[in-house]
């Protein structure tokens, strides 16, 4: 009896803890006040928040360690998870990554997440919810197709007004 209770519990603290992640919506709020650049064709940059896949910023060279996008929400926002989407160029992908935030867009502070792309969508997930207005993407590996972002996707709870 004392096991099951227990593990009742502890079933219940888990689905608190998804469902809490769960609860984050793609924060889409004053999106249009988003600014975004990157190291290389910072002028296309936009285009990764222009809510248009059909559209995307690229490096326009081969993907090398060093290659940063940058993304200004104009807010300080709750921020859960990021997604890359490259389905229209799903080759593109960030051969590797190192993802960071800042509330100043100069001090980074240590990787929130560290990874590889994938396929079509790269879901970046925080272990916890980090608060920010700048996420700076580095790249940290090399192959030799451009580095693409269709749609720069950021999900958690919008900056309260």
């Amino acid at each position: 009896m004392k096991k099951t209770i227990i593990l009742s519990v502890l079933l219940s603290v888990c689905m608190l803890s998804v469902n809490a992640q769960d609860g984050d919506k793609e924060i889409t709020e004053d999106k249009w006040q988003w600014l975004a650049t990157a190291s290389l064709n910072p002028d296309g940059a936009k285009k990764a928040i222009d809510n248009n896949p059909a559209t995307r910023w690229e490096t326009r060279v081969s993907q090398a360690s060093g290659q940063f996008f940058i993304l200004d929400m104009n807010a300080v926002n709750n921020v859960s998870k990021i997604i890359l989407d490259v389905t229209a160029s799903k080759n593109d992908s960030p051969k590797g990554y190192e993802v960071y935030m800042s509330n100043d867009g100069n001090n980074w502070g240590t990787a929130l997440a560290t990874g590889a792309g994938t396929q079509n969508e790269t879901v970046i997930t925080f272990s916890k919810k980090t608060a920010g207005r700048y996420i700076k993407v580095i790249q940290t590996g090399a192959t030799g197709n451009y580095w693409s972002i269709h749609e720069f996707r950021v999900f958690g709870q919008a900056a309260k007004k």
